[in-house]
């Protein structure tokens, strides 16, 4: 068993719902207006049980008597900084409307 775990928070909490654009286009508008409704309800139903997953989670290590550590502000700007070059590698890679939309909802998140 080990003595620490560091709680990075490195991985960003994402629960994506995903429908073809054409299909939902194709909708009458009311339709569309139910089923945007319907994935922002299943969206925060889905975060709600991923965070008591956590929660459950984060009980069993400190039972099991190990120590979680966290990170102060600092140590996460540090790490941040340090890994702006996995970033732009990144993006060389992907769409870059992928990855604006992705750093735009760090960005609102951060906020």
């Amino acid at each position: 068993q080990q003595d620490y775990v560091v709680e990075t928070n490195h991985l960003p909490h994402l629960i994506s719902l995903i429908v073809n654009d054409d299909f939902f286009k194709a909708l009458p508008e009311d339709e569309q207006e139910i089923m945007t409704e319907a994935a922002k309800i299943a969206t925060e139903y889905a975060r709600e049980q991923s965070d008591a997953r956590i929660v459950d989670k984060i009980a069993t290590i400190e039972e099991s008597g190990t120590k979680i550590l966290t990170l102060d502000d600092q140590t996460r700007a540090d790490i941040r900084e340090a890994s702006q070059s996995v970033y732009e590698s990144i993006k060389e890679n992907i769409d870059p409307a992928i990855y604006n939309a992705y750093m735009d909802g760090l960005s609102k998140k951060r906020k």
